[in-house]
């Protein structure tokens, strides 16, 4: 069995939809939320969730400012990932693209958003990679999607509904949450997906800022160069791309 964990970003500047994660098997999984939590303990932190720990907030307030520590913990989070994980997937969805082929195209009703056809397009990067060079069971693979994901019926549909069809995706949350009048008992959360949300912040951030890493190679954030980019199988959605997965699955002109 294989198990896939993904996090979805949006960037709302240039309105670009990423969902990103990292796939392994169980035995390794389990290899990785052990020494995962064994770090945490290290560092006294209950959870890692990027985007606190970019802006020095709440478990990581205390290291603001403490450059040395912050690309310590980093590189620590970075080197678990890489000994026990193997292979990321990257999907990438400009809005605007989008909203463009949904004009000339039935696309809507078949993904009910960017979020859904990346988190699909993340599926179909698995099970290629997956069954190269032999046939991997695809229903050996087992997705699982952080819970804050803004469109979880139009992925299930892409999933399930769409040929070649994928088991069902999971959806659960990156960290532990409190009870609520909706889950009394609250929820567990999945230290798998906190890889997951690393991998998403990175990737959506290195994306927006690529033009200027391009004049000056100094601001490449090496957070994200710790990570080999072997590891990382990449899609980005241009026009084209949209255009052939229209005559791909049939997608009817409006």
């Amino acid at each position: 069995m294989l198990t896939a964990y993904f996090d979805e970003s949006h960037d709302d500047r240039f309105h670009m939809t990423f969902v990103c994660g990292w796939l392994a098997a169980a035995e390794q999984w389990k290899e990785f939320e052990y020494g995962w939590r064994l770090f945490l303990a290290k560092h006294d932190v209950p959870y890692f969730h990027m985007r606190e720990f970019a802006h020095s907030v709440g478990p990581f307030a205390k290291w603001k400012g403490k450059e040395g520590t912050r690309r310590g913990f980093m590189r620590g989070a970075a080197e678990i990932i890489v000994d026990t994980i193997q292979r990321g997937f990257v999907c990438c969805v400009s809005d605007e693209i989008f909203e463009e082929y949904d004009k000339a195209y039935e696309f809507r009703s078949r993904f009910g958003s960017p979020y859904a056809l990346a988190g699909r397009t993340c599926g179909n990067l698995v099970v290629e990679w997956a069954s190269s060079p032999t046939t991997f069971p695809r229903n050996d693979i087992e997705y699982v999607f952080e819970d804050g994901g803004d469109d979880k019926g139009g992925l299930i549909y892409a999933m399930q509904r769409i040929p070649p069809f994928l088991p069902a995706p999971i959806f659960r949350p990156g960290r532990d949450q409190r009870p609520t009048r909706k889950c009394p008992g609250g929820k567990t959360g999945v230290v798998q997906l906190q890889a997951a949300d690393y991998l998403a912040y990175e990737i959506s951030k290195f994306t927006r800022e690529h033009q200027n890493i391009k004049a000056d190679p100094s601001k490449f954030r090496a957070s994200l160069g710790i990570l080999p980019e072997k590891m990382v199988k990449r899609m980005f959605f241009t026009g084209t791309k949209m255009g052939i997965i229209c005559d791909l699955i049939g997608i009817p002109r409006r």
